[in-house]
């Protein structure tokens, strides 16, 4: 009797620590969602998935990655997964997204304060413009469509955002695609860190109204690690969060946090 409890004990350990495996989410620099500031991964998304996690008592760590290579990783199962994720068809060869929106994000147009560029809904009628965009992002359905149909012929890209606004700056770009929140936010901290590095004059910027649409963003987990259980509690679990009042007190929190409208 003795022996079989020693063999079911270490059945037992074996199992928990089977289900106590690290999950290994990738983190990419895109505030105010997520982003690295003094070694801390902080953000609005960042809190909403470590809630989620915790609530399913899933161990996690966050590894912070270019974009580029995040979604590399994705692909290799080198990370479990990635976040704040636009749903685009080539990506979904690799990624098992979550059926439940994590957030939604908007696809603005900035220029140059003094810059008579208008947006009407039409992006066909700014073909002649150069378009700055981050190395292998999506900027939703709209922006993507004309860009892949050439009515958008001149881009600029940079696997580093900070890049893109100093290209703004000195007229190498005229237009700087990016979201309605996270652009504002980067420009304060370029700001700052010229203050104290670079030594920059850096112009003014205004973002053209309207917002080109609103974008979804998923939780995709690798379909290397096969995790479409977990995929699926993580589903109820957000869900729930949106139910019982949880997730909106976050994004309040954020939002008063950071001054956004």
């Amino acid at each position: 009797m003795r022996k079989v409890i020693v063999i079911l004990s270490i059945i037992f350990v074996f199992i928990s620590q089977s289900n106590a495996k690290v999950l290994k989410l990738g983190v990419v620099d895109f505030p105010p969602y997520e982003y690295q500031t003094d070694n801390k991964i902080d953000g609005m998304v960042v809190e909403i998935v470590a809630h989620i996690f915790k609530k399913m008592n899933k161990p996690f760590s966050f590894m912070f990655l270019p974009w580029s290579r995040a979604l590399l990783y994705l692909k290799n199962g080198e990370i479990d997964g990635l976040f704040d994720t636009i749903k685009k068809t080539e990506r979904e060869k690799y990624a098992d997204y979550s059926k439940v929106v994590l957030m939604y994000e908007y696809t603005s147009l900035f220029v140059l304060k003094e810059s008579n560029i208008v947006y009407k809904k039409d992006l066909s009628k700014l073909g002649s413009y150069v378009f700055g965009l981050r190395q292998d992002f999506s900027y939703g359905a709209k922006f993507d469509h004309a860009r892949k149909n050439k009515i958008i012929k001149k881009i600029v890209t940079s696997p580093f955002p900070k890049k893109l606004f100093i290209k703004l700056n000195y007229g190498q770009i005229d237009i700087l695609v990016g979201d309605k929140y996270g652009i504002p936010h980067l420009f304060k901290e370029i700001k700052l860190e010229n203050n104290k590095f670079i030594k920059i004059k850096f112009k003014k910027i205004k973002r053209l109204s309207p917002d080109i649409q609103s974008v979804p963003t998923y939780m995709a987990f690798s379909k290397k690690k096969n995790l479409s259980d977990l995929r699926d509690k993580f589903d109820a679990t957000l869900l729930a969060m949106k139910k019982d009042g949880t997730y909106s007190k976050i994004i309040v929190k954020w939002r008063k946090r950071l001054k956004l409208k």
